[in-house]
């Protein structure tokens, strides 16, 4: 995969999960009007073409990162075996899908049926939606629980966006050499810490990204500790806690304070020496070599 497919690939799960997410939101809705009403909504037309072959990207996904860092697979890996993304997406596409030809079936003989036949069809109507359980909200079928496969794609999100962020430093890499100079470390800790603080105080992260986060922020000060830093090491951690807040969009002050270390590390150079990262308007995030 390419960056540009990862990238893509993100947006698409991005999109599911919005869609996912109000399907939740809204199952007491749904329990009078059907699932298949959903077709209907803006977040399930903008993530239809997600649909399409996701088992297949997704595959081709957790494979690519193999080859981007063997911890980070492993815990893709796990999401996805665990929440069985794949096999659920399939189930609430095709179930969608069916349920909403049913309505245009039940639809269409309604015109035409007698009384009796009314009577029939609100029958075997009622049989036919699928299936949401009093108290336990949607599933898709005995196996497929709507929010197992939300949290999935909560939990696979911010690891997907830092896969694309190590991949890009990856290919930095092979690029001329990279010494920064006339650094101040101190100034460079200082904002490390306040954003620890500020991440460290948030109530608006989730407490595995938070862990994440600040255990990013701690390597990066411990390296910083050494005779003769890594500053490859250092300016792309510092890029990956920036890229998963701005996913985020949530504790703009540690963002601030994490580009004010990045400034203070690359200085004027940051323009021709190193990737930066900016935010497109469809919530993507695109990487530009300058």
């Amino acid at each position: 995969m390419e960056i540009e497919e990862i990238n893509e690939f993100i947006v698409e799960l991005k999109n599911i999960e919005k869609f996912l997410a109000e399907l939740a939101a809204r199952d007491f809705e749904l329990r009078s009007a059907g699932v298949g009403s959903s077709r209907h909504w803006e977040s399930y037309q903008n993530a239809e073409s997600s649909f399409v072959d996701f088992d297949k990207k997704l595959y081709d996904f957790v494979r690519f990162t193999k080859f981007i860092d063997t911890e980070l697979h492993e815990r893709i890996k796990n999401i996805e075996s665990s929440a069985g993304l794949a096999d659920g997406i399939a189930q609430i596409s095709v179930s969608i899908r069916v349920a909403a030809i049913r309505r245009n079936i039940a639809v269409a003989i309604h015109r035409t049926a007698n009384s009796f036949y009314d009577a029939l069809l609100v029958a075997v109507n009622q049989v036919l939606k699928t299936g949401i359980k009093p108290n336990r909200g949607l599933y898709f079928s005995n196996q497929t629980s709507l929010s197992e496969v939300l949290v999935g794609f909560n939990r696979l999100i911010p690891l997907a966006e830092d896969a694309l962020i190590r991949y890009q430093l990856k290919k930095s890499q092979d690029s001329e050499s990279f010494k920064p100079s006339n650094i101040n470390i101190d100034s460079v800790n200082i904002y490390i810490s306040n954003s620890i603080n500020v991440i460290s105080s948030s109530g608006e992260i989730g407490p595995e990204t938070k862990e994440k986060l600040i255990e990013y922020l701690d390597d990066i000060r411990a390296e910083l500790a050494k005779d003769t830093p890594k500053w490859r090491k250092v300016v792309g951690g510092l890029v990956i806690v920036s890229t998963i807040l701005g996913g985020l969009a949530v504790a703009p002050q540690a963002i601030e304070n994490v580009q004010k270390a990045v400034t203070e590390i690359l200085g004027t150079s940051i323009e021709k020496e190193y990737p930066k990262h900016a935010p497109s308007g469809d919530g993507s995030i695109k990487l530009i070599m300058t």
